[in-house]
C-alpha cells in the first residue's frame, strides 16, 4: 500500500489560521475603525488573505498527484474551498469600506464581526479535530 506523502490536516490548520488571523484583523478594524487607516488596514488583510490563498493552493497541488488520501480528495478540496472563501469574504469587507471611502461604520458593525469571530473559531476548532 502507498504511503501517504503529505499531512492534509496540518495544512488545513496553516490555511484555517489565516482565517483566524483575518478575522481578528477584521475585528481590530471595525472595533477602532479609522477612514484615514482603512488603506493600511486593507492592505494587511489583503496580505494575510494571500498567506491563505498560498496555501489552498499548495494544498490543491499536493493533492493532484498524491493517490491515497486520508480522507476523500473531492472533501479535502470542499473544506480547503469552504476556508478560502471565509477568509476572501473577510478580506472583502476590508476591501468594500476602502473602495467605498466609508467615514464610519454602524456601531452594530462591531457585535457582528465578533459573532463571525467566533464562528470562525469553530470552523478553525472543527479543522483540529479532522485527525
Amino acid at each position: 500500500m502507498a504511503k501517504m506523502k503529505n499531512d492534509y490536516f496540518a495544512l488545513m490548520t496553516r490555511q484555517v489560521s489565516c482565517c483566524v488571523e483575518a478575522s481578528a484583523r477584521l475585528s481590530a478594524i471595525v472595533s477602532g475603525y479609522c477612514a484615514d487607516t482603512i488603506a493600511v488596514e486593507k492592505e494587511k488583510m489583503h496580505a494575510i488573505e494571500h498567506k491563505a490563498d498560498e496555501i489552498h493552493h499548495d494544498i490543491r497541488t499536493r493533492l493532484s498527484t498524491e493517490f491515497i488520501t486520508p480522507i476523500d480528495q473531492e472533501d479535502i478540496l470542499h473544506l480547503t474551498q469552504i476556508i478560502d472563501d471565509v477568509t476572501d469574504a473577510l478580506d472583502e469587507v476590508a476591501l468594500d469600506c476602502y473602495m467605498f471611502r466609508m467615514a464610519s461604520l454602524p456601531a452594530q458593525v462591531v457585535p457582528i464581526a465578533a459573532l463571525v469571530g467566533r464562528c470562525v473559531d469553530a470552523l478553525a476548532a472543527a479543522v483540529g479535530e479532522l485527525k
